[in-house]
């Protein structure tokens, strides 16, 4: 190893690690006194890509924007590929806007309004549902044309046996629901025997057929009338104002409330253990109100609901409820943990009151990230409202029934796009995420360089921005990019691993295997989600490349490792109780309203629910990352001055950072930080120089 001209530290660092510079102390320019200002633009061609990224995608939305139809999604459709009431009949008249099951395989009539009565007896035509008279009336089967068995010699049947088993109507439904225009029978077990009653009277046990028969018949059982996308947009179209308001609104000002309590340091330690006391409350709350729903589930005829659907909500209660001990024996180890977390938290507290519109500033990310996201919501939803319809076809009582599908995937082209707008989606909002974090980090960093910091001086958090925009843009798009790389690499593991599942020849072998890569990939990605925050801070402050500034920052946490090891993550117990709190008690609160005012016109609550604890858990990260980025900014400042400074210790700490170390100098593990002389330069002398010198003796004060 080559001769070194300075001291270095190198307790926590391997001789590779040396070897690799690892070492070597920062150099800051000569005049460096806080972030330098000479800056040039860093990893310009990551910036163009992403610049393509976008361009291709807004293309693939505008594209879809006018192909698709947004009615398909919203609304019914019937057996011909007719939207209700928005398409008309052959006699040029709007079709009704309520649809009724009109067969077994699923397909149905656009009707005026749900029949209030069940009739499974009936004596005419006029007592069941039924397709359109010039299907009924068609010599043959051949799509578009009728049906088999319906009609004889240009009559239609009288025989409602008859017109059932030939697939032209189907029983009136008792009891039903209205479901976002769906009308659902309150009890499809005896419609369904009726079925299988007239199957057996038509012999089809003994007919090869019998097998697509009763697989249809899963379909009614599990409420196939809808696809899964058609019935999470019909239940978000129907529950808007509580997603909208409850869902995003209240996560907005629960975030905006925690950064306001965090400005105030008397604040920070109720806020912090009030959130930790309530969410055992509301995780047993939680699992109460998915135990009471799941046996609802489970004596509901209708169809609507599975016992699987019973069975994962009984599985979610069971887990809420394990996660409130959980919480509770957590609080009760930790306690010291989080109370050194509440203390650094006080000490970005100082930084938050001196960076202007530091909340404005949270509000402007907050909504343009939702915007964002609407957008490719936006677009997803056109992908998936392409009014492409094909004709298919089943079998049932012997005879061929035809009828249009919805075909959402419509060759290879939509499938690109579709998976084309999720990376750019992760990609964007990624992105995002990281010029948040460049902003601020530039932000406390001016902040803790300041010499006067109780003279009123103040920064501008949006000058920050305007230079992460203009100059490191580029590595905030390397940054994001390589954390998204891997999340979409474990994706497609995660869909296999749930279609071996599906398809039941999982075994031991193959889920050790799967987990295993599951579990490299998370460690990989956490790894990078730490080592990605470190060096948008190194950015932020010398103005260096993405790799150059992860380079620098992984060997500067490793010639610290006892300082880092017992701090480096304390920002993390500041934020993570309020960062659950806010997502528990949205959720619980909209499930609350959305079973209250909309219990019986939704297709599931549950699934709305999880979308909005997701939405919600995401955008209470951009509150959370002011708290957290001002803690870990802060610290690392004074790591790197301190290295810079060398004996003379930083002269920029303040007093609530002497606390919060003198703190962690009492109650660490490592009070002392190993220094070799800077003749043993060379990796085999390294041992033979180690001397312990005292670190924090008596902590520096603000004022030298």
């Amino acid at each position: 190893m080559d001769n070194l001209d300075e001291e270095v530290i190198v307790e926590g660092l391997t001789p590779f690690d040396v070897a690799m510079g690892g070492a070597k102390k920062i150099s800051p320019p000569a005049d460096f006194d806080g972030p330098v200002r000479s800056r040039r633009i860093t990893d310009p061609l990551c910036l163009l890509f992403l610049f393509a990224t976008w361009g291709v995608g807004t293309w693939i939305g505008a594209f879809n924007l006018q192909t698709g139809n947004y009615d398909v999604v919203v609304h019914p459709v019937d057996y011909r590929g007719r939207i209700c009431g928005i398409d008309k009949d052959s006699d040029g008249k709007v079709l009704p806007k309520y649809w009724h099951p009109v067969d077994i395989f699923s397909n149905g009539v656009c009707v005026a309004e749900c029949p209030t009565e069940s009739n499974l007896v009936p004596t005419s035509k006029s007592d069941l549902i039924c397709k359109d008279e010039y299907d009924l009336l068609a010599p043959d089967n051949t799509p578009p044309l009728g049906l088999v068995g319906c009609s004889s010699n240009g009559v239609i049947s009288d025989d409602p046996d008859a017109l059932v088993a030939c697939g032209g109507c189907m029983y009136r439904g008792g009891g039903v629901k209205n479901v976002s225009d769906y009308c659902i029978p309150s009890a499809v077990t005896p419609i369904i025997a009726k079925i299988v009653e007239l199957a057996e009277s038509k012999s089809m046990g003994a007919s090869g057929n019998w097998t697509d028969f009763e697989y249809s018949l899963e379909d009614w059982n599990s409420f196939e009338f809808a696809t899964p996308i058609q019935r999470l947009v019909k239940d978000l179209r129907t529950v808007f104002p509580i997603f909208a308001g409850v869902g995003i609104g209240g996560t907005f000002l629960l975030g905006m409330l925690y950064i306001v309590a965090f400005l105030f340091p008397t604040c920070i330690a109720p806020a912090v253990w009030l959130s930790a006391g309530l969410i055992p409350a509301a995780c047993g709350g939680g699992g109460a109100l998915l135990f009471f729903l799941a046996n609802d589930y489970k004596l509901d005829e209708s169809g609507l609901h599975t016992d699987g659907e019973a069975l994962f909500l009984n599985i979610l209660a069971y887990t809420a409820w394990t996660l409130c001990g959980l919480v509770i024996i957590f609080l009760i180890r930790y306690a010291r943990k989080i109370n050194l977390g509440i203390s650094m938290a006080k000490v970005a507290s100082v930084g938050m009151r001196r960076v202007e519109m530091i909340t404005v500033f949270a509000f402007v990310q907050f909504l343009l990230y939702a915007i964002v996201l609407g957008i490719f919501l936006l677009w997803f939803l056109m992908i998936a409202a392409t009014e492409d319809f094909v004709w298919s076809q089943g079998k049932a009582f012997g005879n061929r029934l035809y009828f249009k599908e919805h075909n959402t995937a419509n060759g290879n082209l939509y499938s690109f796009m579709l998976w084309f707008l999720i990376f750019a989606l992760w990609w964007t909002t990624e992105f995002f995420t990281a010029i948040g974090k460049l902003t601020l980090s530039s932000s406390f960093a001016k902040w803790y360089y300041t010499p006067e910091k109780e003279g009123g001086h103040t920064v501008s958090v949006f000058g920050s921005l305007c230079c992460s925009l203009t100059k490191h843009a580029g590595t905030a798009a390397f940054g994001s990019l390589i954390i998204k790389m891997v999340q979409i690499v474990r994706f497609p593991i995660q869909v296999l691993q749930w279609c071996i599942k599906r398809s039941g020849l999982d075994n031991g072998c193959i889920d050790a295997i799967i987990c295993s890569c599951q579990c490299c990939l998370f460690t990989i990605e956490r790894f990078l989600k730490f080592t990605s925050k470190e060096a948008y801070i190194h950015t932020s402050m010398f103005g260096t490349s993405f790799c150059k500034s992860s380079h620098e920052s992984f060997f500067l946490s490793g010639r610290n490792r006892d300082i880092v090891g017992e701090c480096g993550s304390v920002g993390l117990w500041s934020i993570i109780f309020p960062k659950m709190l806010i997502t528990l008690l949205v959720s619980i609160v909209s499930f609350v309203m959305m079973d209250t005012f909309y219990g019986d016109a939704m297709f599931s609550i549950t699934n709305v629910t999880l979308i909005i604890a997701i939405l919600a858990w995401y955008l209470s990260e951009i509150f959370m990352d002011v708290i957290s980025v001002g803690c870990s900014t802060t610290l690392y400042c004074f790591l790197a001055d301190e290295e810079i400074m060398g004996e003379e210790g930083s002269p920029f700490a303040t007093k609530e950072l002497d606390d919060f170390l003198a703190l962690v100098n009492t109650n660490s593990s490592y009070p002392r930080l190993f220094k070799i002389d800077s003749q043993n330069t060379d990796v085999e002398g390294i041992e033979a120089g180690l001397k312990m010198v005292p670190r924090y003796d008596d902590p520096p004060s603000s004022k030298d």
